[in-house]
């Protein structure tokens, strides 16, 4: 087998966890909701480079953990650098552009919620739809960004209030994996992925989430926010009021291998895999 196809290889077995961490060449953690993103330019790369990468996504806080922790070569983050993540050192290069898209069950005959709506849901404070259909709140767990940013936008301080849960609690909900279907509202579940948020909206008839735009399939009930849609347009002209710049973060300057793959995810070839899964490339 030849060093290219053996390190292609290598990337599948450590994309579906079936090789040791030590016989990759770089770890990438971060996103959960940009995983599916970071899986397809991984792939393409090392079929390139012939570089092998562990890939993981447990989300964009735990990815900046674990590089400032040395435990990984690079982060990939769904939200912008603060000014406090700059002064100790790391440094983020914007790869695609995006937005976090409030989505509701098929059957919800909603089309738009304010910011001042969104808030109110999302502490508690409007637990039932027009229709009498109780309102499930389905939000992610603290390791997501997507909820990092999601709070800083529309909830601001607020925390989410808990939901009667009548057993055991962790932090605001309990953090389940699906299916889950007979949950009565109010109800705040923790969910760890965008699939399994998906999954959820779709059988919990008073659901409502956020997530990844570009992790939504097409036939989701995705409503606008202020009365303005998440479509390619609006975020690449920063229009609706979610649109982020996901990054790569580097703990200091980036080099070798590390800086070879953000050149790839940049170059013309990374950036129409940007567009193929469904993200805006960062050029455009």
């Amino acid at each position: 087998m030849s060093k290219r196809l053996g390190s292609f290889f290598m990337i599948c077995l450590l994309l579906v966890g079936l090789a040791p961490d030590t016989d990759a060449d770089m770890r990438v953690v971060g996103s959960a909701s940009n995983l599916e993103l970071m899986r397809n330019l991984v792939i393409a790369f090392g079929a390139h480079k012939g570089i092998s990468v562990d890939l993981s996504g447990p989300g964009s806080i735990e990815g900046i953990h674990q590089l400032v922790k040395r435990r990984a070569d690079l982060a990939y983050i769904s939200f912008e650098l603060t000014d406090a993540h700059t002064a100790s050192g790391l440094i983020g290069v914007p790869y695609c552009r995006d937005a976090v898209a409030v989505v509701v069950n098929p059957s919800n005959r909603k089309s738009d919620l304010t910011g001042a709506e969104l808030k109110a849901i999302f502490t508690g404070n409007q637990d039932v739809w027009e229709d009498g259909t109780g309102v499930v709140v389905l939000i992610r767990d603290g390791y997501s960004g997507t909820r990092r940013f999601f709070e800083q936008m529309i909830i601001g301080e607020e925390e989410y209030i808990p939901a009667y849960v009548a057993v055991e609690k962790k932090g605001e909900g309990m953090l389940l994996t699906p299916p889950f279907t007979s949950f009565k509202p109010p109800f705040f579940p923790l969910i760890k992925s965008a699939q399994e948020l998906l999954f959820s909206l779709t059988k919990i008839r008073g659901a409502i989430a956020y997530l990844s735009v570009g992790s939504i399939p097409r036939e989701s009930r995705v409503i606008k926010v202020d009365g303005v849609a998440p479509t390619t347009e609006n975020i690449k002209n920063d229009r609706y009021p979610l649109s982020r710049t996901p990054m790569l973060v580097t703990l200091g300057e980036s080099t070798g291998e590390v800086q070879q793959f953000i050149d790839f995810v940049l170059s013309s070839e990374g950036q129409q895999i940007v567009a193929r899964v469904g993200y805006i490339p960062i050029t455009e």
